[in-house]
């Protein structure tokens, strides 16, 4: 009985805390920063201006709103997902994974609704790290819901999917910052990310390294996923699945992630969904490769092979 006791004590102390901080000139200041944010994204992270633009637009005209008063009305909202412990689940992949694959499939069931990778910029952070974890937590659920499809009343409340590729400390202050939210690892065999990064992306490699040669990418490649996985590989996760288990009973993937969520689930929808996002039915927003596959030469394949053989063994790829 006095653990309860304690325990109820505690959690009522946490809560007064809670409501004192969001009376306080720091909930201000931090309203303030996500304010600045969305206004100035520029200044924060330029290359998802766009991003936000496309979302955000449809979301004014629809609500018919000015940005100022849409913003006053999310930031609410994240008050409202705080006080609710509404969860942002992260979905941390190194990409290539198959994430928004998973994402547009359980973005067809209820109470769900994803947002793909959106980021909190080194900027962003340092301004709000030293600050509470009720202000944090609340700048994660603001900075989601001004990144949300659809805006309206009845998702705000929502399990909010982030498929991010996340490391290190700034997975490290996620979770930190939001002690209601989990973290699912999507893992793949390193091989053929690095194999999809390199040879099946070339818009992004004329974005990111256009001056590199294809043997220069390729090593760039192999680097980004191996220190990926090997910070990762350090952290816990509350939940793991596999891009392999997925391609081979996508069934069972997405029944045992709902389940996990706590999310309700009817097995005859999700199987239709499933076939729905079956890579030959060329599904929209999973940016699953349908493309003809490059060849790669026999010393780029010893190059892969030699430099994440270790990596590989770790993870299970090979023995």
């Amino acid at each position: 009985m006095c653990d309860i006791l304690d325990h109820k004590d505690a959690t009522q102390t946490t809560i007064a805390k809670d409501v004192e901080i969001m009376n306080s000139k720091e909930y201000t200041e931090i309203k303030l920063i996500v304010t600045d944010y969305f206004h100035n994204l520029k200044d924060y992270d330029q290359h998802k201006v766009a991003r936000m633009e496309e979302r955000v637009f449809p979301n004014l005209e629809r609500l018919n709103l000015n940005f100022s008063d849409f913003t006053k009305l999310f930031c609410s909202m994240a008050e409202t997902r705080c006080e609710e412990k509404s969860e942002n689940i992260f979905l941390v992949n190194a990409g290539s994974s198959g994430s928004h694959w998973l994402a547009a499939m359980i973005n067809e069931l209820e109470d769900i609704n994803t947002i793909g990778e959106i980021y909190f910029p080194a900027k962003l952070k340092e301004r709000v790290e030293n600050l509470s974890t009720i202000s944090r937590q609340f700048l994660i659920n603001a900075i989601h819901l001004g990144h949300l499809p659809n805006f309206n009343s009845s998702n705000v409340s929502s399990k909010i999917i982030n498929t991010g590729h996340f490391s290190g400390n700034m997975l490290k202050f996620i979770r930190e910052s939001d002690p209601n939210c989990k973290c699912i690892l999507l893992v793949r065999d390193p091989k053929d990310i690095v194999i999809s990064r390199t040879f099946r992306k070339d818009e992004y490699k004329q974005l990111i390294a256009p001056d590199l040669t294809p043997d220069e990418y390729l090593m760039r490649n192999i680097n980004v996923v191996k220190n990926w996985y090997n910070l990762n590989l350090k952290q816990s996760f509350d939940y793991k699945l596999s891009y392999e288990e997925m391609i081979e009973d996508a069934n069972s993937s997405v029944v045992s992630l709902c389940k996990f969520l706590n999310v309700n689930f009817e097995l005859p929808i999700v199987k239709e969904i499933v076939h729905k996002y079956r890579k030959d039915n060329s599904p929209k927003n999973t940016k699953l490769f349908t493309g003809p596959h490059k060849k790669i030469t026999i010393g780029q394949e010893q190059i892969i092979d030699d430099e994440l053989s270790d990596l590989r063994q770790k993870l299970g790829y090979i023995l």
